[in-house]
């Protein structure tokens, strides 16, 4: 059974002139009402709006956690990592991966092949133990999301509920001792800092360490070369004056061999017949068809005598040439620093007996220019 309320049968007692009063108040009344509240709900959005952070900035709160996670991977990709779980999500629901060790290889660029350093070395990064392959040469590296979960299990800093675990705490206080909180603007927070991909496997005191030792075994190789080039060059020298020497002994037997010649025909005088025929002297006749022995002191003959014909003025030859040059009876080839070669069968300089003076017209065999 439906009951009538007060305001219902108050309203039914009004005549149509109060009817029509009331409603027009009641229609005034609402408008403030609504407008009253228009302007409640637009202070708690602008309250909401300015705790919000703008599109695309990170929360004050939030940097130095991230700048964690940043710190945590540099760490991963240049020291290595142990294998970890990771939370994904597979198909509408989520799975725990299990994601390998990791491993060192040398880094190959686009082309497949390897990457050196400036000391010559070949360059290594760490990656996930197995992913390497040949269509991923360089195989696969933690992102940062894997960070974000091995930052967790590295250590989580302390609460006002909980106190802060991990397993590598050393590592996080190392973090703490260099980070810098960003100074922002008031109204705006920083952005948070790009990821760096370090691909170095060694910090900055063993690079150094091992750029000094290289550049001492560099001079210390340098040296010993020098010292060798030194041998060599002190080898040469004595080889050449050895050989130098061993011409000179040479040329010396050769002239002592030259010393005994042939007596010229003309030394023997002989008959001459009405036929033109030599007949030798009485004194030498004898019985039988004996071979004729004669015994004369002969003078050796040192070194040929210059032509008696008229003279031409030389013309030296082209360096590295030489020209006929006549002394005495004797044909030589004459070079550009006035050295006397002997002829081969080719025609060829072969021996050099000496050097032309002009002075005194005669070879000198002791001073003789090299070259």
């Amino acid at each position: 059974m439906a009951f009538e309320s007060d305001m219902d049968l108050k309203l039914s007692e009004l005549t149509i002139v109060e009817l029509s009063k009331f409603m027009k108040e009641a229609c005034i009344l609402m408008e403030k009402k609504a407008k009253a509240e228009t302007k409640q709900l637009e202070k708690v959005e602008t309250k909401r709006a300015a705790a919000a952070p703008p599109k695309g900035k990170t929360p004050i709160q939030f940097l130095k956690n991230n700048a964690w996670v940043e710190f945590v991977l540099n760490d991963m990709l240049t020291q290595g990592w142990e294998e970890f779980t990771h939370t994904e999500r597979m198909g509408k629901g989520l799975a725990d991966v299990l994601y390998q060790k990791s491993e060192l290889v040398p880094y190959k660029d686009a082309e497949g092949k390897e990457v050196f350093d400036e000391d010559g070395e070949v360059q290594k990064i760490f990656v996930f133990e197995g992913s390497v392959s040949k269509t991923k040469p360089n195989g696969d590296q933690p992102t940062l999301s894997h960070a974000m979960t091995v930052s967790r299990l590295y250590w989580s800093p302390a609460t006002v509920k909980k106190a802060g675990s991990g397993s590598r705490e050393d590592l996080y206080r190392e973090f703490e001792s260099q980070y810098v909180p960003p100074m922002t603007e008031e109204g705006e927070t920083a952005k948070p800092t790009k990821k760096t991909v370090v691909r170095q496997v060694m910090t900055k005191e063993e690079r150094d360490r091992e750029k000094e030792e290289k550049q001492r075994e560099k001079e210390e190789a340098k040296e010993q070369k020098r010292l060798e080039r030194e041998a060599a060059k002190e080898q040469k020298r004595l080889e050449k004056e050895a050989e130098k020497e061993q011409k000179r002994l040479e040329r010396e037997a050769a002239k002592a061999s030259k010393a005994v010649v042939k007596i010229p025909a003309r030394a023997v005088r002989g008959v001459v017949t009405s036929k033109g025929s030599p007949i030798a002297p009485a004194a030498q006749v004898v019985k039988a068809k004996a071979p004729l022995t004669v015994k004369a002191a002969v003078k050796p003959l040192a070194k040929p005598q210059p032509p008696q014909a008229a003279k031409t003025e030389w013309v030296p030859p082209m360096k590295g040439m030489s020209k006929p040059f006549q002394v005495g009876t004797v044909t030589y080839l004459r070079d550009h620093l006035n050295r006397l070669w002997t002829k081969d069968a080719n025609g060829k300089p072969d021996e050099c007996v000496g050097v032309w003076d002009e002075k005194t017209q005669s070879i000198d065999d002791e001073n003789v220019p090299d070259e």
